[in-house]
């Protein structure tokens, strides 16, 4: 047990250095963040409150996916017609 001498004032310094950590529920999030969003606990919400969150989430995760396939889809004609611009006139 010689090595528990060594050890404890380890452990009693990191037991004192310890924060106290604040869980999501705790967490005030500033509105006008973009970074974080409201929490929201769907275990609280009632069956038809929880069905409309639901759907509103597919469709904001639809319209982003929209954004995503149009950039990528003017992205990928730019590139195809910069490389057909190279090839047929240089």
């Amino acid at each position: 047990m010689s090595f528990l001498s060594n050890f404890q004032p380890f452990m009693t310094s990191l037991k004192n250095n310890k924060r106290n950590r604040k869980t999501i529920f705790e967490k005030e999030i500033i509105e006008n963040n973009n970074a974080y969003s409201i929490f929201v606990d769907t275990k609280k919400m009632n069956p038809e409150k929880f069905k409309r969150f639901q759907e509103n989430l597919k469709e904001n995760n639809r319209k982003t996916e929209r954004k995503l396939y149009l950039i990528f889809g003017a992205l990928m004609i730019l590139v195809i017609s910069v490389i057909l611009y190279f090839l047929f006139y240089f």
